[in-house]
């Protein structure tokens, strides 16, 4: 979900003036008095998805998006990115910005891959393994390979040479 600043934004100091974030928990916490909410309670609910939500002026906001701009004093351009991948996990150091495309190379092996590694499939014609990687969007062919390991030794040297720090093999 990519937001911009807008009037009905919550500011810099209106994030201070009601949140205390701590940078190596992740949690907030409220430092004013509301309905069922004292100072010192955690501020948030975690939602469908993982993400951590706080209702701030009847506005909900994540969690990990309000932690960028307590720290920095800007919204964020475009991306948080959760770098260990736990939406759970607000933690100041496991937190980045990042782009649509370097949000999207920090992610897992899909959930029905075959091979065991990321980047590796199998190719049914050649009857070999097949590794690719996404860069800028664009599916780009790595090569054919008699074994799964094989291909993705391949896909390990390209992410770190493409994707450098958002490179996730796993």
């Amino acid at each position: 979900m990519m937001t911009t600043t807008t009037a009905t934004t919550v500011s810099y100091e209106r994030l201070r003036e009601v949140l205390e974030y701590e940078p190596s928990t992740g949690i907030f916490k409220w430092k004013v008095d509301r309905i069922r909410v004292r100072p010192g309670d955690i501020a948030g609910k975690r939602k469908k998805g993982g993400y951590v939500e706080i209702c701030i002026d009847g506005k909900g906001y994540q969690a990990h998006r309000l932690a960028y701009l307590y720290m920095t004093g800007e919204h964020p351009v475009f991306f948080v990115d959760h770098i260990n991948l736990d939406r759970y996990d607000n933690r100041w150091i496991n937190l980045r910005a990042a782009t649509n495309s370097q949000n999207q190379m920090n992610t897992p092996k899909k959930s029905n891959n075959t091979s065991g590694f990321k980047g590796v499939s199998w190719h049914r014609s050649e009857k070999r393994w097949r590794a690719d990687i996404r860069i800028d969007g664009q599916k780009v062919f790595l090569g054919y390979f008699d074994s799964p390991e094989d291909g993705h030794l391949a896909y390990v040297s390209a992410i770190n040479e493409y994707h450098g720090q958002y490179a996730r093999s796993a």
